[in-house]
């Protein structure tokens, strides 16, 4: 799916999108981008780390994630970090 850039630099998704939220995480890929949805209700939890670790184990999950993904698809330009 190819979008359009404003002049401001707006990102508009087409209504055949579903999103429930109106924020998204966007993850920079090498020379593509992920975006994320953040869902519009918080999930608490109570757990023994901090939040930085949280943080730091969440995104390479998500990056190893999105690789496996570019790859099963045979999508190209990502940089393997």
């Amino acid at each position: 799916m190819i979008l359009k850039i404003d002049s401001r630099r707006r990102i508009y998704l087409p209504k055949s999108i579903k999103l429930e939220t109106n924020e998204v995480i966007l993850v920079p890929m090498g020379s593509s981008y992920l975006l994320i949805p953040v869902p519009k209700g918080v999930v608490e939890i109570d757990i023994d780390m901090e939040r930085e670790s949280l943080k730091k184990i969440a995104e390479h999950k998500a990056k190893i994630d999105a690789l496996r993904r570019l790859h099963r698809r045979g999508l190209r330009g990502a940089n393997r970090e």
